[in-house]
């Protein structure tokens, strides 16, 4: 694959494991991480590219260090895409300095900021991929879910092979346009089959507009998210506070 190289320079503080990888998230095979690089896969409208984030600076000064890969070298309006989207799902232009300036002294969260300082949210998915991720989680064990999405990526995902790493890349919506129940059924995700088939079905008629969504207020984004067939409270609660940053 070709690549092409950029950097962005978060707002500080900014600490880059913190914020880059959760330990305690359930591993999918669409990333890798290793302490100051992080490689990952994008389904980035419909185009599935690689990339990989290196920690280039500090807390106070930071730095990351961006290449993205394509099967075709990316172009300028992609890489501004990419930094657009990952600027979105890490926070990397939230300025949080006034939240450790107000709690610098706190007994609680002080010893925290020594290792953490400059850590933020972060939600590393498409909207689209963090319900499937939600669908799946539900009434399951941390490895019967890993198992449903491994299944789930080895029969509709795709492989990218970059920087000597071999990571899946998410299907698109539509893909499962012609997959019935039985068909998800049989990849041992349940009675979750249905819900992960109607909400393939509402992304890829356009039932849901991902970019509009995050510029709606709080209450309007939870009713437009709760009209997907599977969205209740709870999880429409999860996509608030990890994908849309309402705190």
């Amino acid at each position: 694959m070709e690549s092409a190289r950029t950097i962005i320079h978060p707002v500080p503080p900014f600490n880059f494991d913190g914020t880059i990888y959760v330990p305690h998230y359930f591993p999918t095979p669409d990333f890798e991480w290793q302490p100051n690089i992080m490689w990952q896969t994008l389904n980035l409208n419909r185009r599935r590219l690689g990339f990989k984030m290196e920690n280039k600076g500090v807390v106070n000064d930071p730095k990351i260090e961006l290449t993205v890969y394509s099967r075709n070298k990316p172009t300028v309006n992609v890489m501004e895409r990419v930094v657009e989207e990952l600027n979105w799902r890490y926070g990397f232009k939230e300025d949080i300095s006034e939240f450790y300036r107000k709690f610098r002294n706190d007994k609680f969260l002080k010893p925290v900021f020594k290792r953490l300082r400059g850590m933020r949210a972060n939600c590393a998915n498409s909207l689209y991929e963090l319900l499937v991720i939600s669908i799946v989680l539900q009434n399951a064990t941390v490895k019967r879910t890993v198992q449903m999405m491994n299944n789930l990526f080895k029969a509709y995902g795709t492989t990218l092979k970059f920087d000597n790493k071999e990571l899946f890349a998410y299907w698109n919506p539509e893909d499962l346009n012609g997959v019935n129940e039985e068909e998800l059924r049989a990849l041992k995700v349940g009675y979750r089959a249905k819900m992960i088939k109607r909400v393939s079905e509402a992304f890829s008629r356009g039932e849901i507009d991902e970019l509009q969504l995050r510029r709606m207020n709080t209450e309007d984004a939870k009713k437009e998210l709760m009209k997907l067939y599977g969205v209740g409270p709870a999880t429409a609660e999860i996509v608030l506070g990890g994908y849309l940053r309402r705190y």
